[in-house]
């Protein structure tokens, strides 16, 4: 009856009870490994710009930075944003149809150049010194 009941109702939840702990440490392991893969992509020196560039388009604030983050899925929005030198954000734009497909349609197609001339508009205003686009 012992041997019964270890067979058929213990060694089942203890497997799965392992197999949620296994699939639980393997996902922590992975993001740790991804986390760092990403610190160490981004652990660089600061952007400085070389002595040939226009050292007075630096004002008070520093560089400038413009970062434009999209996904290739069509139904996320992208995003730019303009970052100060000390990292806060200077200005944002929300950029709903930068993914869209140009030949699918031209109601499409006028969505997508709004998107491009916000972004025309931003580099514009805050000149930055980087554009950064990100996937």
């Amino acid at each position: 009856i012992i041997l019964l009941h270890q067979v058929k109702f213990l060694y089942p939840k203890y497997q799965r009870e392992l197999e949620e702990i296994l699939l639980d440490e393997a996902r922590q392991y992975v993001i740790k490994q991804c986390s760092s893969c990403l610190n160490n992509w981004t652990k660089i020196a600061p952007y400085r710009l070389s002595n040939d560039e226009n050292v007075t388009s630096i004002s008070d604030a520093g560089v400038r930075v413009l970062s434009i983050a999209y996904s290739t899925d069509p139904d996320d929005v992208s995003y730019g944003v303009i970052l100060s030198s000390e990292g806060q954000v200077m200005d944002f734009i929300r950029l709903p149809n930068l993914m869209l497909r140009e030949n699918y349609s031209a109601d499409n197609r006028i969505k997508k150049e709004k998107d491009f001339e916000a972004i025309r508009k931003c580099i514009k205003e805050r000149v930055p010194d980087v554009i950064c686009i990100v996937m």
